[in-house]
């Protein structure tokens, strides 16, 4: 009989949702049953950058379940609210006794592990602006990914994969791991670090960069959508202050995305419709695309091609080529998953100019957005 691995991903107020969907969904798509659990009195958690995620259960129901792994994501004020939970805390504790495995992201490493005592004598790593807290308990290391022991930490959003993958190999194997990074889940290393095909420079004519005009984003999201891909690009556009709306497509504001992790829209889409964007996206996973009643093929030829998007574009025959990411006239499409923090940065790079996406890219711990410009491309 096959042991599933059980995983445990508190969440609270102000938890990085980042930090805790690319993990949740990672280790799902690696077999691992993840339980997703409230530190608050109810299922429903208003994360960072006004992401509501519905955790599968509260703490105290998990408190008699031993887990393979318990991850903790970051976030300054997540962090502070996990660290307040002394059921969290116990169970961390006989956790770490009974030497199974454990990480964490971002601040949490320092404001929590660390305060919680479980990186004593052990190389860590964290969030760069709490290097010098995570110090006085444990042996701090500036590095993307630090394994010692059975902890795992990391740097935070823009080395969240790179951890997933870890947690994924410390508890499948390499081979999972490997095969997982088969999958496009790692940003793409191109040649010459250049990720992006030659388009118009002003695509959008930056009619909001250096105004105090907030650019307008309209977010479609329905079940069996991407999880990453969503809270990514919502995460990377509100943090350019754009004003992003979610709005649900199906019936209820409440969405399942495909590897079950449940997100609340902003509003209804047939509210969202009556006003104007500067820009309208569609998300991949094959349930979006078959809400939109349409058969299979790409994801972004299921939505787009059917309304005569692409017609006649550069982008027929796009799975054929090699490219990260394509922008013709004024749509752009991705690949999906391993280039979405791009494909958002790049977004913030049209929106709003070059100087906030490389702003928020390096506060995201992005390395590799920074030799291709799309005024450069022109």
């Amino acid at each position: 009989m096959v042991v599933l691995k059980k995983v445990l991903v508190p969440i609270a107020v102000g938890t990085e949702p980042m930090e805790a969907v690319i993990v949740i969904d990672v280790l799902r798509r690696a077999g691992a049953d993840v339980t997703v659990a409230s530190v608050t009195s109810q299922l429903c958690v208003d994360a960072a950058r006004g992401v509501t995620i519905v955790a599968d259960a509260l703490i105290s129901a998990c408190v008699d379940t031993v887990f393979d792994l318990i991850s903790i994501p970051g976030g300054m004020l997540g962090t502070v609210n996990l660290r307040t939970n002394m059921t969290l805390w116990r169970m961390l504790r006989d956790h770490v006794e009974e030497g199974r495995i454990y990480g964490a992201l971002s601040e949490a490493p320092a404001f929590l592990l660390g305060k919680w005592g479980f990186l004593w004598n052990l190389k860590a790593t964290c969030a760069p602006s709490s290097m010098g807290t995570l110090s006085s308990y444990a042996i701090a290391v500036d590095s993307r990914l630090q394994l010692d022991g059975k902890a795992v930490t990391s740097q935070g959003l823009g080395t969240t994969m790179e951890y997933a993958l870890a947690l994924v190999e410390q508890l499948f194997g390499t081979e999972k791991a490997d095969e997982l990074s088969g999958l496009r889940l790692m940003m793409p290393f191109e040649p010459n670090n250049t990720f992006f095909h030659t388009w118009p420079p002003n695509l959008f004519q930056r009619t909001c960069a250096g105004s105090t005009r907030r650019p307008k984003v309209l977010l479609s999201i329905v079940d069996g959508l991407e999880e990453m891909e969503a809270v990514m690009i919502i995460d990377v556009l509100r943090r350019a202050k754009a004003e992003v709306v979610v709005a649900s497509a199906g019936d209820k504001l409440e969405v399942m995305a495909s590897r079950k992790v449940r997100l609340v829209a902003d509003m209804l889409h047939s509210d969202a419709v009556e006003q104007s964007y500067d820009l309208i996206m569609w998300l991949g996973g094959l349930g979006f695309a078959r809400a939109r009643a349409v058969e299979d093929s790409d994801d972004e030829a299921l939505v787009l091609e059917p309304h005569e998007l692409l017609k006649e574009s550069p982008f027929t025959g796009i799975c054929e080529t090699p490219s990260s990411m394509m922008v013709a006239g004024k749509v752009i499409i991705s690949r999906g998953l391993g280039t979405t923090l791009l494909f958002s940065l790049t977004i913030v790079d049209l929106l709003l100019g070059r100087e906030k996406a490389l702003e928020i890219a390096k506060l995201m711990l992005v390395e590799n957005f920074h030799s291709t410009s799309a005024s450069d491309l022109a």
